[in-house]
């Protein structure tokens, strides 16, 4: 009896012989097939190409996206680990193409080849730098499908950093009263390992309808696991909290957005002249760049440098001070802490070097994040978080991978020594 193969199967067998003698008749189903997952992995190395702000030649693109495949899928994938990185970029393609098609075609194999495709795309992500992603198609839809939909949380933001991602709970939030604290490592969500997930879907996992439980496994920063259900609440948490005190004004920004500036200059509107002014960051992980540098504005005069904005193949953008300060506060106090990540880290430094007002530091080093991303969708359905530029401190530094000191314990210095 003939013992019919599966037509993917037949179809991979005869792509390899295809790359290997030059003559090949497929049907057009089959060579669309094969065409359409190769357009995925150019489509995305083209915008690579165009738009990262560190520049990935195609041949050294599709070298680190095989090594990382190859990685992945263990021994017997080893000897397809291909190095393209002397070829032009057409033989680089090409040679891809052709490992590609072998590993697809490999004794046990369950992966498609448009899977594999996506694979290989994300291991290039993790070499290439802390912040890029790919989202494959399949997972980027569920995120719109998730975030579109009415549903609560448990009041925390998560922070990927070094391959883990971790939580920073709001006060008094549903994540908070459970035990999470700021810092823990987030290990799963509902069973689903965090690990190799992308951000935005653990994200939008964690949400769900009111008064429904979501199991969270942490390790807490002394090292112990814990497994937790938390019911999700419709939550209001205020993204800026005033809070007036004797001879001070507390005001906690949770992240920057379009209404973070109209808020925070209600708060200070209304407060008695002479009073110290702290600006809670703590586990501010940034937000939106340019209500950042709005807010930084009204603290400094005219002329001074809040930031620097810097693109490959662009002239620097350098933001400044446009009108007369505004708020001309005798002390301001920042806090910070490891959950205090991108705008909020500009904006700290934006008022740390300012001339124009008495402004100190205080908490631990912070997150770190000196980049912004930008994000691309495509035609197949899957998405790229690429990193596009780099924030440049007034000091002429970057906090990039170090953080920024706090102040008031550093002699007013933030930035570590070279």
């Amino acid at each position: 009896m003939r013992i019919r193969r599966p037509v993917r199967l037949h179809l991979l067998s005869a792509l390899v012989a295809f790359c290997s003698t030059g003559s090949l008749s497929l049907s057009q189903d089959a060579a669309q097939d094969a065409k359409a997952a190769f357009d995925v992995f150019n489509e995305v190395a083209e915008k690579v190409a165009a738009r990262a702000y560190k520049p990935e030649r195609v041949p050294v693109f599709c070298t680190k996206a095989l090594h990382g495949l190859v990685q992945q899928l263990g021994e017997a994938a080893k000897p397809h680990d291909q190095d393209f990185s002397a070829l032009s970029d057409s033989a680089a393609r090409a040679g891809f193409e052709k490992e590609m098609l072998a590993l697809a075609a490999l004794p046990g194999q369950r992966q498609g080849l448009r899977d594999l495709m996506e694979s290989a795309l994300q291991a290039w992500c993790q070499q290439h730098d802390s912040y890029t992603r790919y989202i494959r198609g399949s997972d980027y839809a569920q995120i719109r499908r998730l975030a579109a939909s009415p549903g609560s949380g448990v009041g925390m933001s998560v922070e990927e950093k070094n391959g883990g991602i971790f939580c920073y709970p709001a006060p008094g939030s549903p994540a908070e009263v459970a035990g999470i604290k700021s810092a823990d490592q987030l290990l799963a969500v509902e069973g689903i390992d965090t690990k190799g997930k992308q951000i935005q879907l653990v994200g939008a996992l964690i949400r769900g309808a009111p008064g429904t439980p979501v199991q969270l496994r942490v390790r807490h920063a002394f090292g112990r696991e814990q497994t937790m259900k938390i019911v999700r609440e419709p939550l209001t948490i205020p993204n800026v909290r005033v809070e007036t005190l004797t001879t001070s004004l507390r005001i906690t920004i949770r992240k920057f957005n379009a209404s973070t500036v109209k808020e925070v200059c209600a708060a200070l509107a209304q407060a008695a002249p002479g009073l110290t002014l702290t600006l809670d960051l703590r586990g501010n992980n940034g937000g939106e760049l340019e209500p950042a540098i709005e807010l930084a504005s009204l603290f400094m005069e005219p002329g001074e440098t809040i930031v620097t904005l810097r693109e490959r193949d662009k002239f620097d953008d350098v933001r400044t001070a446009q009108k007369p300060r505004e708020f001309k506060i005798p002390a301001i106090i920042l806090n910070q802490d490891e959950g205090t990540a991108s705008a909020a880290e500009m904006f700290i430094a934006a008022l740390i070097s300012s001339g124009s007002n008495r402004a100190v530091s205080r908490g631990p080093k912070t997150y770190g994040k000196g980049v912004f991303q930008s994000i691309m969708e495509f035609t197949h359905g899957g998405a790229l978080i690429l990193t596009t530029g780099e924030l440049i401190a007034p000091q002429g530094r970057t906090w990039e991978g170090t953080g920024l000191l706090p102040s008031l314990e550093n002699q007013q210095r933030i930035f570590p020594k070279e």
